[in-house]
């Protein structure tokens, strides 16, 4: 692993180029061979690529007046890359982004893109786990949910305190019904995940709000617990 200064002419760097890849912790940015793991295909990353494949095919049927309008909606609703800059995807990028979310909460692939704003993010987000019954229930503001809202929760089972990026260490761990009320509990799902929950280790969440209705989602809230006895 090699620490690298970037200059003037390059700010920032992330992701990988070949076998190098671009990354930072706290000592700051550094470069790294990639590494290729034995069996880089997991059963959900095969069905993720397979899905998205199966709506990549299927842009092409939607039509020269949808595919306009998609181009239109992803010229007013630019994206957030890795670096935190914002970009305009093509139109059948924003096809494939939205409705693959879309296919993700079970809810009905769209042909042409729905007008509308992301959901407003939850006002507060908090958390509480026990080893011992195995239960994570969250609670959060606006409750409950609008009837076309479901909530994405992202989780991170961490045994170090002393992490604090966990942004790699992240997994969609569950999307709620509609309408869902606070004091959902998750712990199966995250166990399902990470293995059983252990007393002092630190859950990381990361909730969305997100609408069946466009296929926006919010800006997520963040929240951190430690597992009780």
């Amino acid at each position: 692993m090699a620490l690298f200064k970037p200059g003037i002419a390059v700010a920032e760097v992330s992701g990988s180029i070949g076998g190098t890849v671009f990354s930072h912790n706290r000592g700051g940015m550094y470069i790294r061979n990639r590494s290729v793991p034995t069996n880089p295909g997991s059963t959900k990353q095969t069905n993720i690529r397979t899905a998205l494949a199966e709506l990549s095919a299927a842009w092409a049927s939607t039509g020269p007046t949808a595919q306009a309008g998609w181009a239109a909606w992803a010229l007013q609703n630019p994206t957030t890359n890795a670096l935190g800059a914002q970009i305009t995807l093509s139109g059948h990028q924003a096809y494939v982004s939205v409705n693959h979310r879309i296919r993700q909460a079970g809810d009905s692939v769209l042909n042409s893109p729905v007008p509308g704003n992301a959901p407003a993010a939850l006002l507060t987000l908090s958390a509480v786990g026990s080893e011992a019954t195995s239960v994570i229930t969250l609670t959060w503001t606006a409750t409950p949910l609008a009837a076309s809202q479901r909530l994405w929760i992202w989780a991170a089972l961490l045994d170090s305190a002393g992490i604090k990026n966990v942004q790699n260490y992240l997994r969609l761990v569950k999307i709620s019904d509609k309408a869902q009320a606070t004091g959902l509990t998750i712990g199966d799902e995250v166990e399902a995940v990470f293995g059983n929950l252990e007393q002092y280790q630190t859950l990381h969440l990361r909730c969305a709000v997100y609408d069946s209705t466009t296929g926006l989602i919010s800006q997520p809230r963040a929240a951190t617990c430690t597992i009780g006895a």
